[in-house]
């Protein structure tokens, strides 16, 4: 191995591990690729890119990308934040421990570099915690924890009393969350069987399909997408028109929860 290469751990045991055996075969290629692509860090926390991911494995389409990836997460319980794009594969630190304080060191540049996110956090606390069990120098070398690691920071929010017009737009804000509230039990009672004839968990799997493919992507993608998920969880099939009534649901929901985030910040 020339200086410099970067390497990762695959230990034949995962073979056998019960969550890689219900993994079909092209999910297992994003499984490997996760755990070893040229995306992947040190520090088995890092931002994923569909459309790099992509171009690495090659004969994939975007959405199944996303769709096995979500597949794995759940079957190998990692975490995945699909706002920032940050994945973290916890048992990591396991299988890769640190072999210098040096290494300590690049891993706490490493989730500096990372958007801010609860995982991002999370991550640190566990990791600081891990390295107790090593020589001081090693805890030393990763720092402190998350204080310096945030890149941006929280506004804090304008007083109510300092603002003219305070009482109209506490009134606004109210009378917007009870709406929001109310629109949010009416679809409840809906998903119950009430007032819907779109399945609960046709709703679930649209609200995480919209998670993985952009409301930019064409609608017949989306439907696709939907109903490959709906399949990878055991959930029947369905037809296209079903698909289409989950998803247009969905994206009225978000659209409803949007209008409501802009009339409480007016």
């Amino acid at each position: 191995m020339s200086g410099g290469s970067r390497w990762r751990r695959i230990y034949s045991l995962e073979w056998h591990a019960s969550a890689f055996q219900r993994l079909t075969d092209p999910e297992r290629v994003v499984y490997f690729y996760a755990k070893t692509g040229p995306q992947s860090t040190s520090i088995g926390i890092y931002r994923i890119s569909t459309a790099v991911a992509v171009e690495d494995i090659g004969n994939l389409m975007p959405i199944d990308f996303d769709v096995r990836l979500d597949v794995v997460c759940r079957a190998c319980d990692w975490h995945f934040d699909p706002a920032t794009r940050v994945l973290w594969i916890p048992e990591w630190l396991d299988e890769n421990p640190p072999q210098s304080p040096n290494v300590c060191k690049s891993w706490r540049k490493l989730l500096a570099n990372l958007p801010d996110c609860d995982l991002k956090f999370e991550a640190a606390h566990v990791i600081y915690s891990h390295l107790k069990d090593f020589p001081e120098a090693f805890r030393e070398h990763f720092g402190s924890l998350p204080k310096e690691l945030r890149n941006s920071k929280a506004k804090p929010k304008a007083k109510t009393e300092a603002n003219q017009g305070a009482g109209d737009q506490g009134i606004q804000r109210s009378e917007s969350r009870g709406s929001r509230l109310g629109s949010e039990r009416q679809r409840a009672h809906s998903n119950n069987g009430s007032g819907s004839d779109v399945p609960a968990h046709y709703l679930d799997t649209a609200r995480e399909t919209r998670k993985l493919v952009s409301s930019t992507r064409p609608l017949e993608e989306q439907i696709d997408a939907f109903r490959e998920l709906l399949r990878r969880r055991n959930l029947g099939e369905c037809t296209k028109a079903q698909a289409e009534a989950a998803m247009q649901r969905t994206q009225a929901e978000r659209q409803e929860e949007r209008r409501g985030v802009v009339t409480e910040v007016m």
